[in-house]
């Protein structure tokens, strides 16, 4: 027997392809990334995409369906960007954030980003 004889088995996924989606195959199409969203703008956990150890890590973090995040800034390069979930400030690296499916809290999703109308920004 050699030195690396001895293998544990593979650990299976939690799931293949998407991750406890809750959305319509239509909102999935809609569903933007979150690794996309402006700072300032707060959206809601459509699903995780992909599965294994990085999707269960982001699920135990609290990104799960239905989760409100905030998305509270960027670091130059836009990586990592903070995110306020569940009352605690949490980072990811912009590649691992793009696996998480994310709705618009707004009634008019392509506002995102901007500012609410007569802010002081306006002017």
């Amino acid at each position: 027997m050699g030195l690396f004889s001895h293998r544990s088995p593979p650990r299976e996924p939690i799931a293949t392809g998407t991750f406890n989606c809750t959305c319509a195959a239509e909102r999935y199409a809609e569903a933007m990334r979150l690794g996309d969203v402006p700072s300032g703008s707060e959206v809601r956990v459509c699903c995780l995409d992909g599965a294994g150890p990085i999707a269960r890590r982001l699920a135990e973090m609290g990104f799960v369906p239905g989760t409100l995040i905030e998305v509270v800034r960027r670091a130059p390069l836009s990586d990592p960007i903070e995110f306020r979930l569940r009352g605690y400030l949490v980072s990811l690296r912009r590649e691992e954030a793009l696996l998480i499916r994310v709705h618009s809290t707004l009634s008019d999703p392509s506002a995102i980003g901007q500012a609410p109308a007569g802010d002081a920004s306006d002017r």
